[in-house]
């Protein structure tokens, strides 16, 4: 599927045998304060160490410290930890539970994704206007400002869609962020700029768009700030593309891939490098995940200023 773009005919078409790179600097000039969003941390494989950092009442470095056993060398990953509640997160409604809820509480600037996709095809019966209203209850309770509508329009049709996110907006008193998906067509998306102040672009981690339709996104991104809007880009942290793709803001669960795959992340001039192990050796995977999560923290920091 070819996405077709106002006034500019088969964008792709334009594109071929150019550069991916050439193609982005060429089509987007413009640079703001990106927000990266580290996403699945909470609710996921470093719970063990944000439950004790809850237990210590928000003494991070004395959590940091008898999460890793007292290992001496893990302090000096402390320091970003001080300003842990302004590290920006995204979390899926879904699997939130009362002790991770205490501890979204702690944070400045949560994105929240509705967990709607993952509640379909766990095998669990959907009862769709009562989690709408746990949902917006949650939003309501933590003052939570940007949010996610249920995009599920190939699991439960566009109206349904529609309607849910009419009745979360009626519950909540605001709008959620309202995500673009490939099939909704072109003209959904320049409604969505118009009616809202946030968008995202949803397809990314599924393939629905694909690597070599990256450099449309331009056009996207462009059209959402022509119009005042700003734009996610939801799983997007292809870090080299990041330099010219210029999202609002984008998520990433990218920094827990060390933790299952075994290597170890390291934030360098702008940029995160890989290391594997020795060979023949492997990795702790707890303090692996601790290591790796605080390098993208440097990462997220080195963003909202630079790209």
């Amino acid at each position: 599927m070819k996405i077709y773009l106002a006034d500019t005919g088969t964008y792709f078409n334009r594109l071929h045998g150019t550069p991916m790179k050439k193609a982005l600097m060429d089509d987007l000039k413009e640079r703001n304060n990106m927000k990266v969003a580290l996403a699945g941390g909470i609710t996921g494989n470093l719970f063990p160490l944000f439950t004790q950092w809850l237990e210590e009442d928000c003494d991070i470095e004395k959590a940091l410290e008898k999460y890793s056993k007292g290992d001496e060398d893990f302090k000096r990953f402390v320091d970003p930890m001080r300003f842990h509640s302004k590290v920006s997160i995204l979390e899926s409604f879904y699997y939130i539970n009362p002790k991770s809820e205490a501890i979204i509480e702690r944070y400045e600037d949560v994105l929240l994704d509705s967990g709607a996709f993952t509640l379909f095809t766990s095998g669990e019966k959907a009862d769709w206007d009562a989690y709408v209203e746990r949902y917006a209850d949650f939003i309501n309770r933590h003052h939570i400002k940007n949010f996610f509508e249920l995009d599920i329009d190939k699991l439960v049709g566009r109206e349904k869609v529609i309607e849910m996110t009419k009745r979360l907006e009626k519950l909540t008193n605001r709008q959620p962020i309202p995500v673009w998906h490939k099939f909704r067509g072109m003209k959904d998306f320049e409604q969505m700029c118009d009616q809202y102040p946030y968008v995202a672009i949803g397809g990314i981690v599924s393939g629905e768009i694909k690597r070599q339709e990256y450099p449309q996104l331009t056009h996207f991104i462009k059209m959402a700030h022509d119009k005042g809007c700003k734009i996610h880009g939801l799983g997007f942290t292809k870090i080299p593309l990041l330099k010219y793709l210029h999202w609002d803001s984008v998520d990433s669960t990218a920094w827990l891939s060390g933790n299952k795959f075994g290597f170890v992340y390291e934030f360098r001039n702008g940029d995160l490098v890989k290391h594997n192990p020795p060979k023949g050796k492997g990795v702790q995977g707890d303090k692996v995940a601790v290591h790796n999560y605080l390098e993208w923290v440097k990462f997220q920091q080195y963003a909202k200023t630079n790209l």
